[in-house]
């Protein structure tokens, strides 16, 4: 049995709930830096994986909530836990924009060569894991939000508040 790895970059900018966070941990037809190509279509999705802090099975920080294959990759939801060590220090790499690789670990299930490239090009993996790292792979995946409870509650009050203000002027 092979286990594969391979290494994205995450981007850190929006915020939903504390420590939340979307993004692709995989982009389409992407030659990555360990010569694979992952297709679309390749991902088993019946169920969601743990996250882990720098492919470290003894280091789980969280868990994948929701994943999805799009036209340009596997996106994810994922929910860092904030009250284990390691979950809460990757939380705040994320936020200062220290920390901005996201990778998967996988298990090849079907794959054929690309003569041009020398590629794997994967059609069947079976994704065991998405970890939080700090060197990327590949440039094209990104995380593109991780929230605080407190931005969140920053949305809500100034929609709230502009909800207000049209009340206040519809009835005046």
């Amino acid at each position: 049995m092979i286990e594969k790895k391979v290494i994205f970059d995450i981007d850190t900018k929006n915020l939903n709930e504390e420590g939340v966070f979307y993004g692709y941990a995989s982009v389409f037809d992407v030659v990555d830096e360990q010569g694979d190509i992952i297709s679309s279509g390749a991902f088993d999705l019946t169920k969601c994986v743990p996250l882990l802090w720098q492919h470290r099975q003894d280091q789980p920080i969280g868990k994948v909530l929701e994943m999805q294959e799009t036209e340009k990759g596997l996106y994810l939801k994922g929910h860092i836990i904030m009250e284990v060590n390691q979950g809460y220090e990757a939380y705040k790499l994320l936020k200062a924009g220290v920390l901005n690789g996201l990778s998967i670990g996988y298990i090849p299930k079907k794959y054929k060569m690309d003569k041009h490239t020398g590629a794997r090009v994967m059609t069947a993996v079976k994704l065991i894991e998405v970890s939080l790292v700090t060197f990327p792979a590949n440039k094209y995946a990104r995380v593109s939000s991780v929230k605080s409870q407190y931005d969140a509650d920053q949305l809500l009050e100034a929609r709230l508040v502009r909800l207000i203000e049209i009340m206040r002027k519809e009835f005046t």
